[in-house]
């Protein structure tokens, strides 16, 4: 995929200090969905692929060092071509598909970036628009044309994939990547043909909290402002 040559470059151009880090974050970015045609009811053509833009919103706070537990709310926008239906009759039509996720991540910070995990709800808005109905044969056709058709399904979702943070400070920009999956039903009920996993990446904002201290303080012994040993150096002997 191209998000992991780019992702690449990002790691290789980020500062050579370690990520400052908060207690709790909010991020925000904009990504892109590249979702694969899946199997389909063999009287629909062609199955629903492409690339489309999206939003991914996550929050959180570290309950370790290095484990934090956020949630996320991830919304692609409409995939849509057109396809058609045939049986005794032929519909043309335009599909629509929409996948909205809700669910929770484990994050695991490393020293310059961030592996991602989790699960939850996948809903997926599918409509059927500009619906137009073919019957007869030959000279003896009749065309008509059918109003919208929407439904909304409900499914497992699970993603996986790695934070990049690019720049350092309390507000970070930080690259993505996801791999995404999504239950769908089965092709014979499906007749959309969205493949089940999306692959995603992009760009985004991290807001850290105030309270945070520098990677390379975390990873060090904490050391108090005074010390007997400081104070014994700083003594100057009176005879």
């Amino acid at each position: 995929m191209i998000s992991f040559p780019i992702l690449a470059a990002l790691v290789l151009t980020q500062p050579a200090q370690p990520v400052a880090r908060g207690a709790a974050y909010l991020q925000a970015a904009v990504v892109l969905s590249v979702q694969r045609s899946g199997g389909i009811n063999h009287r629909v053509d062609p199955p629903l692929s492409g690339t489309v833009p999206g939003l991914s919103a996550s929050g959180g706070g570290y309950v370790s060092r290095q484990i934090a537990i956020e949630g996320e709310l991830n919304l692609n926008a409409d995939l849509s071509a057109p396809q058609e239906f045939s049986y005794f009759s032929r519909d043309d039509y335009v599909v629509h598909n929409r996948d909205i996720a809700l669910g929770a991540n484990v994050r695991v910070a490393g020293r310059y970036l961030d592996v991602v995990g989790g699960g939850g709800w996948a809903f997926t808005e599918t409509q059927n628009t500009d619906i137009v109905n073919t019957s007869g044969f030959g000279t003896q056709t009749v065309t008509t044309t059918r109003p919208d058709v929407t439904w909304w399904k409900r499914g497992w979702s699970l993603n996986g994939g790695v934070d990049v943070p690019v720049s350092t400070g309390r507000a970070q920009v930080v690259a993505t990547t996801r791999v995404r999956w999504t239950r769908r039903p089965s092709a014979d009920l499906d007749y959309v043909g969205v493949g089940a996993f999306t692959f995603q990446f992009g760009v985004g904002v991290r807001l850290n909290s105030s309270a945070k201290r520098s990677a390379a303080a975390q990873q060090s012994p904490a050391r108090l402002p005074w010390s007997p040993a400081s104070a014994t150096a700083a003594t100057v002997a009176v005879p």
